[in-house]
């Protein structure tokens, strides 16, 4: 291990304040924001709405930190196990938190204050994620669901879970309608 300068010191010191000041502020913002449950909203909201800018430069800034530290390490691993991939993985790391910065995230029901109920989502980031099931999982069931594309097999699903609910609905009326005396015995 080399014994590190003071430029490689400074770039270490990065990774130490890159963390605690991402946390520091996000929570700052997460308990005077009006609106914002921790319990149910993830922190990357407070992007969106006016004084989003405060957390997206968070991000950023957080995101160049940890870059810089990233080399920093790449100083001092020089060689050894880890020596190559343990900086590519955090400057990687960094820059997600960099792109992160930049993508607003989109409102969702009630955050920010005076957000409409089933708005349309618009950023990239929300596209990007909400697509969750593996390409293996979707034609098995495709194939079982004897389905020719993924709209059809989208529909189908939609089909049923409204029939679900509705049947839901009539079960709930009829439950309220029966009298005890008038089931039979032999059902329970």
């Amino acid at each position: 291990m080399i014994k590190p300068t003071l430029p490689t010191r400074v770039l270490l010191a990065c990774g130490v304040v890159g963390g605690p000041l991402y946390v520091m502020v996000t929570l700052a913002r997460a308990l005077t924001r009006d609106g914002f449950d921790m319990r149910q909203h993830r922190f990357t909201l407070l992007t969106a709405g006016d004084l989003g800018w405060l957390q997206q430069a968070n991000m950023v800034l957080v995101g160049l930190l940890v870059m810089l530290f990233a080399l920093g390490v790449s100083q001092v691993l020089r060689t050894g196990r880890g020596a190559v991939w343990t900086p590519r993985l955090l400057g990687l790391f960094g820059l997600a938190y960099i792109v992160g910065g930049v993508l607003t995230s989109d409102p969702v029901v009630g955050f920010p204050p005076g957000t409409m109920p089933c708005e349309p989502s618009r950023s990239i980031a929300s596209r990007a994620i909400t697509v969750r099931v593996s390409q293996v999982r979707l034609r098995k069931l495709m194939r079982v669901r004897k389905v020719a594309t993924q709209s059809e097999l989208v529909n189908a699903r939609l089909a049923e879970e409204e029939e679900r609910l509705r049947s839901h609905v009539v079960l709930r009326a009829t439950a309220r309608t029966v009298r005890a005396a008038d089931v039979d015995a032999r059902l329970l």
